[in-house]
């Protein structure tokens, strides 16, 4: 019987404090904690969309073959 007392406690403790947070400056914060989340996630997502719809990057020797070719006079311009 003791412990259903202290069970009973517990919940109406808990209800109390909830009840608190729902009408109190902190439930705001709470919110707006939970909406920052949100917008957070959707943007990594966002983020890793567009990450995923790149084009893959050019390997570094395209570049460095076209700077020696250029170097040494082996490609020729038009004009």
């Amino acid at each position: 019987l003791e412990e259903v007392r202290e069970s009973i406690q517990r919940v109406l403790a808990q209800a109390g404090v909830n009840h608190e947070i729902a009408g109190s400056e902190l439930g705001d914060k709470l919110e707006a904690i939970r909406v920052r989340n949100a917008e957070a996630k959707a943007q990594a997502e966002l983020a890793d969309l567009k990450r995923k719809r790149r084009p893959p990057l050019a390997p570094m020797d395209i570049f460095t073959a076209a700077a020696n070719a250029a170097a040494n006079g082996d490609i020729k311009h038009a004009n």
